[in-house]
């Protein structure tokens, strides 16, 4: 019979959770079995943090992102993919674009609109390169990837809509 939850359970996000709101006055055994998870899971304290905690203050934990290896071999692959594929339809100067799966109508981008699709293309894959980057950065900056994220993310999607623009003159 156990004491109190079954730590090894949980998610890293779960752990984390836990040490934010555990009642620690009331349940120091179960905060001490929630430490000792975290800590076999490679998420070690700083030393800082330990003396901060042994004077009864809080301890931030820092968790580095963790991502998938099939979702980084996704996004590798994927951005590989509309480089190159971007990169041969500027150089003929025809770029095909299928706006969705169920659309039957095939884009043939042409001159500016190609180049301007194809530079919505290379942000898009700065995006996805930054997030396989981000797992292996372990600095806590995840800020820095997630403005990455936000700033190729909305002039990827203007760019699309003055290639198209383009297309249509």
């Amino acid at each position: 019979m156990s004491i109190g939850p079954d730590y090894k359970s949980y998610s890293i996000d779960e752990l984390l959770e836990a040490h934010e709101t555990i009642d620690r006055k009331a349940f120091p055994l179960q905060f001490k079995v929630l430490n000792d998870e975290i800590t076999s899971r490679s998420i070690a304290l700083t030393k800082s943090g330990v003396e901060r905690e042994q004077k009864g203050e809080t301890v931030d934990v820092y968790v580095p992102n963790e991502v998938p290896i099939w979702e980084q071999l996704k996004n590798i692959l994927l951005s590989i993919g509309v480089i190159v594929f971007g990169g041969i339809g500027v150089f003929e100067n025809d770029l095909a674009v299928k706006i969705c799966r169920r659309c039957e109508t095939v884009y043939h981008l042409k001159d500016e609109a190609a180049w301007v699709m194809y530079a919505s293309m290379l942000l898009m894959a700065v995006g996805l390169v930054s997030e396989v980057v981000d797992h292996y950065d372990k600095r806590n900056n995840e800020h820095v990837y997630h403005r990455i994220s936000n700033l190729t993310m909305l002039p990827g999607l203007v760019l699309f809509g003055l290639a198209m623009y383009l297309h249509t003159q």
